[in-house]
C-alpha cells in the first residue's frame, strides 16, 4: 500500500492480491472500496533486465497503440477502457524507483498483456486481454513515409557481403519502404531489383548485436509477390549471436534456423535447419521440409497463395525447435542426442533475427542469377517474440535503450 500510495489513484485501497511473480515482473491487483472507482494492476520489473524504464514504457505504449488502432478500425466501442495506459505518480512522472529490486508502475486498463477490472459507471467488470504473457520483442513497422529505415534500436542494415542471400544489399535503405494497405495495416517492404545497366540490388534488416534471445516462439506476419524466377530469394530467419558449441563455432557450424525460406519456389516454402551435421562442406544444404500455403508437406505444383497475408512462426524449447504457419503445426526437429555438431541449439546459445530480400547471382546454385527486369519483393506487418517456459532473457541492448 505504501507503494501505491505514491501514485493517483482513485478511491481507496481495500486490498492488493499477487497476481503472479517471474524473472521479469511481479504483478499485484489492486482493489478500491468504492464501486465507481476503477481497479487497478500493480507492476514490478526488474530494472536489471529492463534497465530503462522509459524504453520499455515507450515499448508497451507502441503495442498497446497498435491495439487501439485495431479496435478503431473494427469500430469498438469504449477503446479507451479497453486499452493499457499508464497512471502517473504523485511526482507526475510514469514510474517509481523503490529500490534495487526493480520499478513500479500502475495500469489503469489493459486489453494487450493484463487480465483487468475496470469500471462502466457504477459497474464493475472484467475485460480478458488478448495474452497473459508479455512480449519479449514487438516491430509493426508503423513508420509510414519515412525513408530513414526502421527503428535503430531494434534493427540494422546488413550491408552487402559475399553470400547468395546479401551479395546484392545495398547500404542505405533505398530498397526498403514502409507502406499502408487499404485497411489501414502497415508494413516493411524488402525489394529486389536487376536492370540491364545496374547491379542486382536486395535488401534486409537484422537484428544482431541489438536483440537476441533463448528459448521462445517468433512470429512474423509476411506475404511475397509469387516469383519462380531464378534469383528469387526472401527468408525470415535466426542466426546465432552467441554460438552454443563448446568451440564457439558460429555460421553454419554454429546453426542457423529459417522460419521461412522462398528460394525460387512460387509453389512452396522452406523450412531449414543449418549445423554441423546436417549441412556438411562444402554445400551447407541444411536439412529441409518443404510446406504449401495449407501448411501441408508439399511437392512442386502445389497448392500456392503467398501474395496473401500468412503468420510463419517457430517456437524454440529445450526440447527442440517446432514450426507453424498460420497456427498449423508443420515440422519438429527433436533434440534427440546432445551433440552440439547435430543440435547446437542448446541454453549456451541465443540468436538474432534476420528478414531479407535476397537475390542471387549466376554462381549461386539454389536461387540462381538474376536476369534482368527481375523485380520482387516481401512484405511483413509485424515481427513479434515471445516467452516460454524455458525462456532465458538475454542482456541485450534492446532492452537498455
Amino acid at each position: 500500500s505504501s507503494i501505491v500510495a505514491n501514485f493517483k489513484v482513485q478511491g481507496t485501497i481495500e486490498e492488493i492480491k499477487p497476481l503472479g511473480t517471474g524473472l521479469i515482473n511481479d504483478t499485484y491487483k489492486v482493489n478500491t472500496k468504492e464501486a465507481d472507482a476503477p481497479d487497478y494492476v500493480l507492476q514490478r520489473i526488474n530494472h536489471a533486465i529492463f534497465q530503462n524504464v522509459e524504453m520499455l514504457q515507450s515499448n508497451i505504449t507502441a503495442v498497446t497503440n497498435h491495439i487501439r488502432k485495431k479496435l478503431t478500425e473494427a469500430g469498438e466501442a469504449d477503446i479507451e477502457r479497453k486499452v493499457l495506459s499508464f497512471l502517473e505518480t504523485e511526482e507526475g512522472k510514469l514510474g517509481k524507483i523503490t529500490d534495487n529490486r526493480g520499478s513500479i508502475n500502475v495500469f489503469p486498463g489493459a486489453d494487450c498483456v493484463f487480465h483487468l477490472t475496470v469500471t462502466n459507471g457504477n459497474v464493475k467488470e472484467t475485460i480478458a486481454s488478448y495474452q497473459d504473457r508479455s512480449l519479449l520483442f514487438w516491430d509493426d513497422f508503423s513508420e509510414t513515409g519515412t525513408t530513414d529505415g526502421p527503428n535503430s534500436t531494434r534493427w540494422k542494415n546488413p550491408g552487402p557481403a559475399g553470400s547468395a542471400w546479401n551479395n546484392a544489399l545495398v547500404k542505405d535503405w533505398s530498397m526498403v519502404e514502409f507502406l499502408k494497405d487499404t485497411d489501414n495495416t502497415t508494413f516493411i517492404r524488402f525489394k529486389g531489383s536487376k536492370n540491364k545497366d545496374e547491379k542486382s540490388k536486395g535488401s534486409a534488416v537484422h537484428s544482431k548485436d541489438l536483440f537476441y534471445f533463448t528459448y521462445g516462439k517468433i512470429e512474423f506476419r509476411a506475404r511475397l509477390k509469387e516469383n519462380d524466377n531464378q534469383g528469387h530469394f526472401p527468408a525470415l530467419w535466426l542466426m546465432p549471436q552467441k554460438s552454443g558449441r563448446p568451440d564457439g563455432l558460429t555460421w553454419p557450424l554454429g546453426g542457423e534456423i529459417d522460419v521461412m525460406e522462398h528460394v525460387r519456389r512460387n509453389t512452396q516454402i522452406s523450412q531449414t535447419v543449418h549445423s554441423e551435421k546436417t549441412s556438411p562442406a562444402p554445400f551447407y544444404a541444411g536439412d529441409h521440409v518443404y510446406v504449401n500455403a495449407k501448411g501441408e508437406r508439399s511437392s512442386i505444383g502445389s497448392y500456392k497463395d503467398w501474395e496473401n497475408w500468412h503468420v510463419f512462426a517457430m517456437e524454440w524449447t529445450k526440447d527442440g525447435l517446432f514450426w507453424y504457419l498460420d497456427g498449423k503445426h508443420t515440422r519438429t526437429f527433436n533434440k534427440n542426442m546432445n551433440d552440439p555438431a547435430w543440435y547446437p541449439f542448446t541454453e549456451e546459445s541465443a540468436f538474432y533475427i534476420i528478414m531479407n530480400m535476397g537475390v542471387g547471382r549466376a554462381s549461386d546454385g539454389y536461387p540462381g542469377g538474376a536476369l534482368d527486369g527481375f523485380s520482387a519483393h516481401m512484405d511483413v506487418d509485424y515481427v513479434r517474440v515471445t516467452p516460454n517456459n524455458d525462456t532465458i532473457v538475454r542482456d541485450c541492448p534492446y532492452y537498455k535503450q
